[in-house]
């Protein structure tokens, strides 16, 4: 599952198109892979026992408990599963013991069970309703995956952990009520609950893994609580509802992917514990507006807020000392922009195809402005390059076609070939005579004239 999903979203990070194209891909399906967690296991005395009445089949624990592996009825709605076994207290359901029972709408599981094994419930299609043992601590890996009816569930008391892809693709379940013991929910836990529009995340959870809530298209808000300090990978992906989020201080990075293809966030504001933006963290979010980066980041990834189409204006704070190559490309209605004092370089790919981009600051001891890093801002009229760049890369300021001044200094040392190409047809370069700058000008034909 992680590979799988993670090969999809990676295709579109590394896309080096610049015309974004922020589709949905939610249809990948969970591989039954291991989780983080490890439960100790009882040893089995007797196993393949079938019940007296032909109704299950049961292995016989050496604690003197019995763990039903199977079951052999495919008549039955409404299901309770039964406390004892042919005279053996069920304490445990094996795994993918009710897999793809579609006659299956309803089921009580006693509280004399203690531990639901992995996909128990998984693919239960007609699955309404729910309720567990108060006794489960866990809900483990795949246990109720793709139920695409489940709609009610009853989940214990004491629950701890919801584990990975415990309720991915359960597309009918609508509101979900996690109990105060609740300390992490895992990858995937709720990929593509396509329903759901309110969920609680309680005070004393501390992780959230990745992909966790990832295409869950019906939920306006998280409330995260403030003991949360670990977020995976695109925990929040494609949550194409939500308006706003913010984290709490215990989070020091966004990780990669975390909020890609948000359509609907409006505003971000980072605090002042996050050190790092990690790659497309905001990656097609076409409806932020306004993003406030604090001064304690430090990086920002690549393709951090490609595709933010209405981003209007962007300050990268003086403590950036790292900055990825596409960072804001894409954000088609961005208008201003200053970029960090500390970067030495705008890498590739930083503002192109920002058409609406008319005012840019760039670093002051910058030396070097790489490939296509202003390609296509067909607005910007004119760009005065810091004295201290000594490089312009390919087709930097490529088809900006209003770009009708740019100012050098004689520390530039080489332009390549097609850095200006389709620019304004009377753009005019303003250096010093006797510079590189005034040669490559003169070499290819543009007006010119001496600072």
């Amino acid at each position: 599952m992680k590979k799988l999903l993670a090969l999809i979203l990676a295709s579109i990070i590394a896309a080096s198109a610049l015309l974004v194209s922020c589709e949905n891909k939610t249809d990948a399906e969970p591989e039954n892979s291991s989780t983080d967690a490890v439960y100790s296991e009882e040893k089995v005395e007797k196993s393949e026992i079938t019940s007296a009445d032909g109704s299950f089949v049961f292995d016989l624990l050496e604690n003197g408990t019995a763990r039903i592996t199977s079951y052999l009825s495919d008549k039955e709605e409404k299901l309770e599963i039964p406390s004892v076994i042919d005279g053996y207290t069920v304490s445990e359901i094996g795994k993918n013991c009710f897999e793809a029972h579609t006659e299956l709408k309803n089921v009580i599981v006693p509280d004399s069970v203690t531990r639901i094994f992995p996909y128990a419930f998984s693919k239960c299609s007609a699955l309404y309703g729910i309720v567990l043992s108060d006794s489960i601590q866990h809900l483990e890996e795949g246990t109720f995956s793709e139920c695409s009816s489940l709609f009610e569930i009853q989940l214990p008391k004491e629950l701890q952990t919801v584990d990975e892809g415990a309720f991915y693709s359960c597309r009918a379940l609508e509101t979900l009520s996690l109990p105060a013991s609740l300390t992490a929910i895992g990858d995937y836990a709720f990929f593509t609950c396509t329903a759901l529009r309110e969920i609680n995340i309680p005070e004393g959870t501390v992780s959230v893994g990745s992909y966790a809530f990832g295409a869950c298209e019906k939920i306006e808000a998280f409330d995260l609580p403030s003991t949360l300090s670990s977020v995976g990978e695109y925990a929040f992906t494609q949550c194409i509802s939500v308006k706003e989020i913010t984290l709490p201080e215990k989070i020091t990075s966004l990780p990669k992917g975390l909020f890609t293809n948000c359509t609907a966030l409006l505003s971000f504001e980072c605090s002042s514990s996050v050190t790092e933006i990690g790659d497309g963290g905001f990656y097609c979010c076409s409806g932020l507006e306004k993003v406030t980066i604090s001064e304690s980041v430090t990086k920002i990834g690549e393709y951090a807020f490609c595709g933010c189409s209405s981003l209007l204006n962007v300050t990268v704070p003086s403590s950036v000392v790292s900055l990825g190559e596409y960072a804001f490309s894409a954000c088609h209605a961005l208008k201003n922009a200053k970029l960090s004092d500390k970067l030495e370089t705008v890498p590739a790919y930083t503002f192109a195809s920002c058409e609406e981009l008319t005012s840019v600051t760039l670093p002051p001891k910058c030396k070097e402005i790489c490939q296509s890093a202003f390609v296509s801002c067909s607005s910007l009229t004119s760009i005065v390059i810091p004295d201290t760049v000594e490089l312009i890369g390919d087709a930097a300021f490529a088809a900006c076609s209003s770009l009708s001044s740019v100012t050098l200094s004689d520390k530039v040392e080489q332009i390549n070939n097609n850095a200006f190409t389709d620019t304004a047809e009377d753009i005019v370069f303003i250096c010093p005579s006797g510079s590189f700058a005034e040669e490559y000008a003169s070499s290819f034909g543009f007006n010119y004239k001496n600072s």
